[in-house]
C-alpha cells in the first residue's frame, strides 16, 4: 500500500475561530481510515477539503502526489464524498435520483446499480419519492450512490446514523468489498460500529 492521500501544514478558519492548524497527515491505498472526534473539532471540515468541497485553507491537501487545487473537477470522479444528512432531490423517486447521480459522475453501470439495490433491500421503494421517505431508507438511498459511483476514495461521514442493525450489517460488508476492490474509505464516524470493521487507521481531531 502507498500513500494516495498527504496532507501537510492544514490551517482552516471560520470568522477566526480556529478549526485546526499544522494537520499532518497521511492515508493508505486500499485501507479503512478512521477520522476520529467530538461534535465541532472538525471531522466534516476535513473531509470537504479533502474532497475539494472547501479550498479556502492553508496549507496543501495531495493525491497520488499532485495537490488537489490543480487536479480540478476530475478529482470529483476520483474522490466521492457522503455528507452525514441525505442531499438528495426529495421531489423525485428513489430510482431517478440513483439514475440521475450515476450519470452526472462516472457508475459502476446497471449491474452494480441493480446489485445495490438489492444488497440495501430497496427493490419495494423505487418508484417512491425521496419526501414520503424514513430517515433510514433515505440513508440506504445514498449509500447505494456512494458505492456505485466509481471513485477510488470514498468519504463517508456519519454513515451509520438512521440505520438499523441489518442495515448496518450490510454497510460494514459493503466496505469491506470496497476496500478488496481495491478503494479507500475514510469514514467520520463516533459509533463502535466503526471499530467493528477493524480500521487499518486511525486519526484523533
Amino acid at each position: 500500500m502507498g500513500v494516495v492521500l498527504k496532507i501537510e501544514s492544514l490551517k482552516k478558519s471560520y470568522n477566526e475561530k480556529l478549526v485546526f492548524e499544522a494537520l499532518n497527515l497521511e492515508i493508505n491505498s486500499k485501507s479503512i481510515f478512521w477520522i476520529q472526534g467530538y461534535n465541532g473539532s472538525g471531522k466534516s471540515t476535513l473531509m470537504k477539503i479533502i474532497a475539494s468541497q472547501i479550498e479556502d485553507y492553508e496549507g496543501n491537501v495531495s493525491y497520488k502526489n499532485i495537490s488537489i487545487k490543480k487536479i480540478g473537477y476530475e478529482i470529483h470522479n476520483e474522490i466521492f464524498y457522503l455528507p452525514s444528512l441525505s442531499n438528495l432531490y426529495e421531489g423525485l423517486t428513489i430510482d431517478e435520483n440513483i439514475y440521475f447521480f450515476s450519470n452526472i459522475f462516472d457508475s459502476k453501470g446497471k449491474e452494480r446499480m441493480n446489485e445495490l439495490i438489492k444488497i440495501f433491500n430497496l427493490n419495494t421503494y423505487l418508484n417512491t419519492r425521496i419526501s414520503e421517505l424514513s430517515d433510514g431508507i433515505k440513508k440506504r438511498v445514498a449509500l447505494v450512490i456512494a458505492f456505485l459511483i466509481n471513485s477510488k476514495v470514498l468519504l463517508l461521514d456519519e454513515p451509520y446514523s438512521y440505520l438499523d442493525s441489518k442495515s448496518v450489517n450490510t454497510l460494514n460488508q459493503t466496505i469491506g468489498k470496497y476496500k478488496e476492490s481495491g478503494g479507500t474509505i475514510i469514514i467520520s464516524d463516533n459509533s463502535l460500529f466503526v471499530e467493528e470493521l477493524s480500521p487499518d487507521d486511525s486519526f484523533q481531531l
